[in-house]
């Protein structure tokens, strides 16, 4: 009886840990184990998990990427104030570089 008791245990494990695991990427932000096979990986997995869970490691982690995401955020702007306050100056390079295109173009030519 307890061997079947066992092998139910284990089985249910197998099952959720193949149903949560399915879930998640290989290469998945948090570091879960996919593709589990081995039965030690199972426990692993549910251990992993569970401390997951337990010490709520989903805010650290929704914490570094807000953390993240802001820093990509001023970069871009940082980098847009940037190219508009070269404006000007690209602007003259594409002028000057029209105008001198136009003289060789109409060199010799006759142009409007």
């Amino acid at each position: 009886m307890r061997l079947i008791i066992a092998l139910l245990k284990q089985h249910l494990l197998t099952s959720l840990v193949n149903d949560h695991s399915s879930k998640f990427s290989l290469h998945n932000i948090f570091s879960f184990k996919t593709g589990v096979i081995e039965p030690t990986e199972y426990l692993d997995f549910a251990v992993t998990l569970k401390e997951f869970i337990d010490e709520n490691k989903i805010s650290e982690f929704e914490r570094r990427v807000n953390k993240r995401y802001v820093e990509i955020i001023n970069l871009v702007d940082k980098e847009v104030t940037e190219l508009t306050e070269k404006e000007g100056d690209i602007q003259q390079v594409i002028s000057k570089i029209n105008k001198d295109f136009q003289e060789k173009l109409c060199w010799g030519y006759f142009c409007n």
